[in-house]
């Protein structure tokens, strides 16, 4: 019988799961062979299903790679795709050569995560959509669904103490991603049924995040008539943005009707009680009609002079993070749901370095 050179594959789904974590870690075929001791063609023939490591070896490989060693033979059984995405700052995005591909690796790999937790858990998430139904196509329709939805989430028009941990409170997933400062935020869908909202974890300003992160809800809660462009959309998601942070009869109580002026200490302790920037206090008091363009205008040439002469313009403070995922890493180490070790692998991090993050919790003892 004619001999082949055709090499036996030992296992093909070891090789895959090496490949696809040596390139997350962006680590060459070398660099990953010298940290564990070995020549890059034994990575290779690792990879290629050729061979399998040896216990000692893939116990260095599970380190340098931070996952455990059973990672490396589990199937990956939630498939992620990443269908829709939304971007508030298209014309900056397209002219700073942004990373979308970068940007869907890391939502497909938090979400994945995030829902492999909720599994274990035996978590349900069921968003609903709480403006279903209700048709958008003029301002009048943003307010009447931004009132919507503060009734639906129970806020009635209070100041929201924190915008992120009500968005993953009703079930929208938010994720936090280390990019270029010109990016804000986008939104989107992921295998079509899944919220998510990714915000830029650069931009320091609470008010502008809080904005863009709701604008981004927008983007996801409201059905628009197809007769709107773009421009139009963006536009409305500003509008619903300004008035879920600052309902109308609240913002009629704080300015009173037919003001023409106004000082920057009052606009400062608006800001600081509703978390909402100065410019789009100016511009929501416009568009609810409680000053006129001319006013606006006026206003708003004040307070560039106010920017100019480097005042400043009152802080407003929320922690404006994500918290849902390392809540439910707790709570599942609380309940001895998940090791410590699996922990680890879901943050991609090292065990000691989450010990170290969660040691002041005093619902767990870190040992």
């Amino acid at each position: 019988m004619k001999k082949t050179n055709k090499m036996k594959t030992v296992d093909s789904n070891f090789g895959f799961k090496l490949k696809k974590r040596r390139e997350e870690k962006r680590l060459s075929l070398q660099s990953l062979g010298i940290s564990v001791g070995l020549s890059k063609q034994s990575i290779f023939r690792y990879e290629n299903g050729e061979q399998l490591p040896s216990t000692s070896i893939l116990l260095k490989l599970s380190e340098e790679l931070n996952v455990l060693p059973t990672y490396f033979f589990e199937d990956d059984n939630i498939e992620i795709e990443i269908n829709q995405l939304n971007f508030r700052e298209e014309d900056l995005i397209n002219k700073n050569n942004f990373d979308v591909g970068f940007v869907k690796t890391i939502c497909k790999k938090y979400l994945r995560n995030f829902l492999e937790l909720e599994t274990i858990l035996k978590i349900k998430n069921n968003y609903i959509n709480p403006l279903e139904g209700l048709i958008i196509e003029s301002e009048k329709d943003v307010e009447k669904a931004a009132k919507k939805l503060r009734r639906k989430w129970r806020l009635g028009n209070a100041p929201i103490s924190d915008v992120t941990q009500l968005i993953e409170d009703n079930g929208i997933y938010v994720i936090e991603v280390d990019m270029n400062s010109t990016f804000s935020g986008l939104s989107g869908l992921a295998n079509e049924n899944i919220p998510l909202i990714v915000i830029n974890s650069n931009v320091n300003d609470k008010a502008r995040k809080r904005f863009t992160t709701i604008h981004e809800l927008g983007h996801i809660v409201l059905d628009f008539v197809e007769e709107l462009d773009n421009d139009a959309i963006e536009k409305y998601c500003d509008h619903f943005a300004g008035a879920i942070l600052l309902v109308d009869d609240t913002l009629e109580m704080e300015l009173g009707k037919n003001r023409t002026k106004i000082s920057l200490r009052e606009l400062k302790a608006i800001k600081e009680r509703y978390g909402i920037s100065i410019g789009a206090i100016i511009f929501r008091a416009k568009s609810t009609g409680l000053i006129s363009r001319e006013t606006c205008n006026d206003w708003w040439s004040s307070y560039n002079v106010w920017r100019d002469n480097s005042e400043e313009f009152g802080k407003y403070f929320s922690s404006e993070k994500p918290t849902a995922f390392d809540n439910l890493i707790l709570r599942g180490i609380s309940e001895q749901k998940i090791t410590w070790g699996k922990a680890a692998e879901l943050k991609n991090t090292k065990i000691d370095l989450l010990k170290n993050q969660f040691k002041n919790e005093p619902a767990l003892m870190v040992s």
